[in-house]
This record gives structure tokens, C-alpha cells and sequence, in this order.
């Protein structure tokens, strides 16, 4: 059995080694076939990155709120190691799959009895930025479609509308499906759910933080391309969704966020190298630099 599992995790371990591989040189095959050369990295514009860098403290304190909302439910608003919990999964979440891994830092400061619905909570969290990615990336896709940008079947659009719904009808009752599976383990799960933090209230947050990183992309984009538009943004927000929805390899899906978003903003005219330091750049400002900083406070 032991075996066994070790066996899983290695082909595991490995089949995500050949998918990264595999995403780093369909983005090199991307770059290269539109000649893209390294004489071409350039700033255009100093104080947009700046502005982005202030921005990240806001980020992270909207994701802090929503994690005191979650505390609040289960009677720890008051805990003094909320903060430690925070920083640890800051840390686990960026060595995880699209930051998922984040409450197994939070839940390790707390009592063994809460651990469970804090898992929970901050799944339910998690999904509520989910939730958002999807909602406004549905949108942009269908204005886009209409305003001729790009043609979309019948079959695509009807396939985004419906991922969207799915997704709101889970996020809002997700509970009332769980609660008929005949598992004990799942009723618990409806029950936590049901008496959970307000749905509202996370969502809110999400939306706000989902706003800044619209900003924060937008103002990279500006900073190494000099171009920026009110449809761009809509461009931002489908490659969010797109990013939302593939797979997370190593770091934060990074090189498959890049590709991902090379070749949609190129269909806004956006050359591959800004595209890809705005990804880089917003990359490190929000996940790389805030994790070294949360390593150090819980190291001290």
C-alpha cells in the first residue's frame, strides 16, 4: 500500500514535470514565431509599476479581512496567532495549485477541533474568488463576441454562460446538493457550509481584490507597452478566467499564465514581450514578494 502511494506521488511529481515542460516550449514555439528578441525589453513608464507595488499591501489586507470573517464565524477573531496562521499560508498557498494549499498553513496554530471547518471556510473563500474570475471573465467573453472582436460559436458562448451559472448555483447552494449524498463525512461538510461565514461578505472582498488586480495588470501593461484601452481591460479579465481554469504546475502557474495570456492579448494587438513582463512583474509584486516577507515574520 505504502508502495503504492509512493508510486502515485512520483508519476504525479513527474507528469507535472513534462506538463511544465511541455507549456514552457509552446510558449517559447509562441515567442519565437513572432520573432520575438530580447533587444525588445524595455520601460516605458516608470510610475505605473510604482503605483502597482502600493497596491499590493491592499491586496493582501482584503485578503486578510476575509480571513478574520472566517475567524469571526468559529469564535477566533481574537486569536493572537491569526496573523502567524495568515503568513503560513501565504507561504503553503504559493507552493500549492492556484493558492489552494493556503489553509494548511492557517489551520496548523489552531485547536485540532477547528481545523475542519477552517479547511472548510477557506475552501468557500478560495471559491468565492473563483466565483468572480468566472462572473467578469463570462462577461468580457460576451462582450467581446458582441462587439465583433473575435467570433464566438453558438456552442462557446452557451458552454461560458453555463460554466458561470454552475458556478454561482454551487458557490450560493452548494450545501443543499452535498446534504443528499448518503456520506456522513458530506452531511458534516453541508452543515459547516450552511453555518458558515457570510457568502456576501466574502464575495465583496473578492470583488474588490479582483479590481486590483485588474488595475495592477492594466498599469504593467501600460508601463512596458505605452498602450492602454477600455476593451484591453475586458482582454485582462478572459485571460483571468483562462488562467482560473488551467491547471497549476510550480508557483502559481507560472510560464502557463504567460502563455495563456501571450496569446490572448495578442488578439488585442499586444506585442509577446510587454505581455510577458506585465504577467512576470505582477507575479512577483503580488505572490513572490509578500510570501518572502510572510517566510520572515513567521521565521521570527
Amino acid at each position: 500500500m505504502v508502495k503504492t502511494n509512493k508510486l502515485k506521488s512520483v508519476l504525479v511529481v513527474v507528469a507535472r514535470i513534462v506538463a511544465f515542460i511541455a507549456v514552457c516550449c509552446l510558449l517559447f514555439f509562441q515567442l519565437n514565431k513572432k520573432s520575438v528578441s530580447i533587444d525588445k525589453l524595455s520601460i516605458i513608464h516608470f510610475w505605473p509599476l510604482i503605483l502597482t507595488i502600493f497596491l499590493v499591501p491592499i491586496n493582501w489586507l482584503l485578503e486578510y479581512n476575509k480571513w478574520l470573517i472566517l475567524l469571526t464565524n468559529i469564535g477566533e477573531q481574537r486569536n493572537d496567532l491569526r496573523k502567524p496562521a495568515f503568513y503560513a499560508g501565504m507561504v503553503t498557498g504559493l507552493l500549492t495549485p492556484a493558492m489552494a494549499g493556503n489553509f494548511l498553513g492557517r489551520i496548523y496554530y489552531f485547536n485540532k477541533s477547528k481545523r475542519w471547518k477552517l479547511t472548510i471556510h477557506t475552501s468557500t473563500s478560495n471559491f468565492s474568488q473563483f466565483l468572480i474570475s468566472m462572473f467578469f471573465g463570462g462577461l468580457a467573453f460576451l462582450f467581446l463576441s458582441v462587439s465583433s472582436v473575435f467570433l464566438a460559436t453558438n456552442f462557446q458562448v452557451s458552454a461560458i454562460v453555463c460554466i458561470v451559472i454552475i458556478t454561482c448555483v454551487l458557490y450560493f447552494f452548494g450545501e443543499s446538493f452535498i446534504r443528499f449524498f448518503p456520506l456522513k463525512r458530506l452531511k458534516l461538510i453541508a452543515i459547516m457550509l450552511r453555518r458558515g461565514p457570510s457568502r456576501i461578505q466574502l464575495l465583496l472582498l473578492s470583488f474588490f481584490r479582483y479590481l486590483i488586480f485588474l488595475l495592477q495588470f492594466s498599469l504593467c501593461l501600460y508601463a512596458f507597452s505605452g498602450f492602454f484601452s477600455a476593451q484591453l481591460v475586458a482582454f485582462i479579465a478572459l485571460v483571468f478566467m483562462a488562467v482560473t481554469l488551467s491547471p497549476s504546475l510550480f508557483l502559481g502557474k507560472i510560464v502557463v499564465r504567460e502563455s495563456i495570456a501571450v496569446a490572448i492579448l495578442g488578439l488585442a494587438g499586444l506585442a509577446p514581450i510587454p505581455v510577458l513582463l506585465a504577467s512576470l512583474t505582477t507575479w512577483f509584486f503580488n505572490l513572490i514578494l509578500p510570501t518572502l516577507w510572510a517566510a520572515l515574520k513567521i521565521k521570527r
